[in-house]
């Protein structure tokens, strides 16, 4: 077989996907809409119903926006360096439609069929089709099948997590199959890059998928993951280690982690990356934001 071939099959099983999801948006999907807004950037917001999701869509509804500090960074550093999101783990778009919305070309990766429906309702409504590239499929460390988990608290209804085929139980067999793509397979992006990635726990896969070539081929600018514990001790020295490593000495980025306890709260604390994978750092933090050295962080503390 060709090494075409496997492209040719993703390609076309992400066609069907993405005709059954514009079905799926305009038939089935029960849209509770919002008047989302960050910055000086507004736009309308398909989410689900506030008192099923009561994180990301309740925090839509009542503030305009979900995780709003992180959104307004991003596109500052979007604005700053014209650049592209790469958003793995889109959810219902909470960084997607935001950056589409300002102008950016967008790419996002969302592998549950409701979130993505949701999404594409969204870019329907607000005629930002043409802005984003939406790809149902899941990302990480090697190419294979996935299904998923159902999500591990009722207040994120949209916090669904990649399984393999192998690790798969019986009933999540049962779900659709999505392809996995690694990182260092995706085409080259033009121009300079904003990654975001929030993946449910999944994030030591996908970046062991992008350890050969990923961040030799993009031009990084930004990049925002959800961080805690789990990955500290799961994947942080054999996986993390050497990627953050790559991003401070090739691509120039320094990390600062979102705490919120005590004093910091609420702000952008520079950390040494020396200390990220240690399991007893100083500052907790739930959220690492990294940005192109010289670039302030947007509510930044130093410390």
């Amino acid at each position: 077989m060709s090494s075409i071939a496997p492209l040719l099959l993703l390609y076309t099983v992400m066609t069907l996907q993405l005709a059954a999801l514009a079905v799926l948006a305009i038939r089935h999907i029960n849209c509770s809409w919002a008047d989302a807004h960050v910055l000086d950037v507004y736009w309308k917001m398909c989410t689900y119903m506030p008192k099923v999701d009561t994180r990301i869509s309740a925090d839509i509804h009542k503030q305009g926006c979900y995780e709003c500090a992180a959104v307004n960074d991003m596109l500052l550093t979007l604005r700053r360096h014209k650049a592209s999101l790469l958003d793995i783990g889109a959810n219902i778009g909470s960084y997607t439609l935001p950056a589409a919305a300002d102008g950016h070309p967008v790419y996002a990766f969302e592998l549950m069929p409701m979130n993505a429906a949701h999404l594409q309702s969204s870019l329907i409504a607000n005629s930002l089709e043409n802005n984003v590239r939406l790809f149902p499929i899941a990302v990480g460390a090697k190419p294979g099948w996935s299904t998923w988990t159902d999500p591990s608290t009722g207040e994120n209804k949209g916090g669904f997590s990649m399984r393999n085929h192998e690790n798969a139980s019986s009933d999540e067999l049962n779900h659709p199959n999505y392809p996995i793509i690694q990182l260092d397979s995706l085409p080259p992006i033009s121009g300079p890059v904003f990654l975001k990635m929030d993946i449910e726990g999944s994030e030591c896969k996908a970046l062991e998928g992008a350890r050969e070539r990923f961040l030799r081929a993009i031009d990084l600018v930004g990049f925002f993951m959800e961080w805690g514990s789990k990955l500290r001790h799961e994947c942080c020295n054999t996986i993390l280690a050497p990627f953050f490593k790559e991003l401070q000495d090739r691509h120039s980025l320094t990390p600062y982690g979102r705490t919120e306890y005590g004093r910091m709260a609420g702000k952008n604390v520079p950390i040494a990356v020396a200390q990220l994978c240690k399991k007893d750092a100083r500052v907790r933090f739930q959220n690492l934001l990294w940005l192109r050295i010289g670039t302030r962080a947007l509510g930044t503390a130093m410390i």
